[in-house]
């Protein structure tokens, strides 16, 4: 594709997992995921250096344990979670031990200036709930939540529009959904956590992830290329699409922002990385730096949120335009500028 080969590092601070585990088939699973994170990171970040921390298993705490490994090992200052649990699984005891395990390490990383991003979800607002149901840790308030698109281009490549990635509406679905529905974005108010921040700007008196947006639907997705399979003949590119891809690509973008930022976090004493996106909104710049979407739900086969223009559940701020955007967080004006491929990571 011509891009620099990648600088990459890969740990298992408890052990790398198996072929398989006790969750029969989530090795190879996970194995693609970390493929589109890896690779989707890299392609917009090209010069960035990747640290992959990698937890034996899908269980809360070793994803914990995990993430607090890359902060104490300084592995990078921004931070991708392509994963994720309904709040309305966490009901006590075990799990919000977990839960206050998870916000102490996302707290100790923003101490740390690292910026934090993670996926809202793949199945609409309500992922089979009779209500709506944020996802975790995208609600958690320290957390950029990236919530998902239809993105559209015109043949040059120039941004064309977008609509809420949600597949069960054919008449909003790509290309009339020939192959089926594979899913809609997340995106629902937490009944966990407050978020002055941004309840400023949405006028609910919860958090509600998503805070922005980025293609997700499968039907305009990504290459992602699969290495892993026992078959070779199984190898090969494949289109990935969902929320997971977002949250990688908005990091990379923050190891952008990091780098025009003469390699200084934006994550600091003046807020995270959320922050201040929220911060831009409501000046003459957010018309510049963001793509509002407007049209589109994702109620998925049960109760959602509708698109609207300005923040709105399913898409938060919108998609980015990536240098303008990455030109007024660091000070400049969304006119003009351009970005660096620094070695943020």
């Amino acid at each position: 594709m011509g891009l620099n080969d990648p600088v990459l590092t890969i740990s298992c601070p408890t052990g790398c997992p198996g072929t398989m585990t006790a969750h029969d088939g989530q090795p190879d699973g996970w194995a693609g995921e970390t493929s589109l994170d890896v690779q989707w990171a890299h392609a917009i970040a090209p010069d960035a250096q990747i640290n992959l921390v990698v937890a034996g298993n899908n269980y809360g705490n070793s994803l914990n344990n995990a993430v607090q490994y890359a902060v104490d090992h300084d592995l990078g200052d921004v931070l991708s979670m392509s994963y994720g649990s309904d709040e309305a699984y966490i009901s006590g005891g075990g799990n919000n031990l977990q839960l206050e395990q998870a916000h102490q390490a996302f707290q100790n990383a923003v101490n740390a200036g690292i910026s934090l991003f993670a996926s809202s979800g793949d199945y609409g607002a309500s992922d089979g709930f009779s209500s709506p149901t944020a996802s975790y840790p995208a609600s958690d308030p320290l957390v950029t939540a990236v919530g998902g698109t239809n993105l559209f281009t015109k043949n040059n490549g120039a941004y064309d529009s977008e609509t809420v990635w949600n597949d069960s509406d054919p008449a909003l679905c790509p290309f009339g959904c020939a192959y089926g529905p594979s899913g809609a974005t997340g995106g629902a108010v937490s009944t966990l956590f407050d978020d002055p921040t941004q309840e400023a700007v949405s006028g609910l008196d919860k958090r509600s992830p998503s805070d922005v947006a980025y293609n997700a639907s499968v039907y305009t997705s990504v290459l992602v290329y699969l290495g892993f399979n026992a078959n070779p003949d199984d190898n090969g590119f494949y289109f990935f699409g969902g929320t997971s891809s977002g949250s990688p690509q908005w990091a990379a973008i923050g190891a952008l922002a990091n780098a025009q930022n003469r390699g200084a976090s934006l994550t600091d004493s003046d807020g995270t990385f959320r922050q201040k996106l929220y911060g831009i909104y409501g000046t003459p710049d957010y018309a510049t730096d963001f793509h509002d979407v407007t049209v589109g739900n994702n109620r998925w086969f049960g109760p959602g949120y509708d698109a609207k223009p300005g923040y709105d559940v399913p898409t938060g701020l919108g998609s980015p335009d990536v240098q303008n955007l990455v030109t007024t967080l660091t000070g400049g004006s969304s006119s003009t500028g351009s970005t660096s491929h620094g070695k943020g990571h």
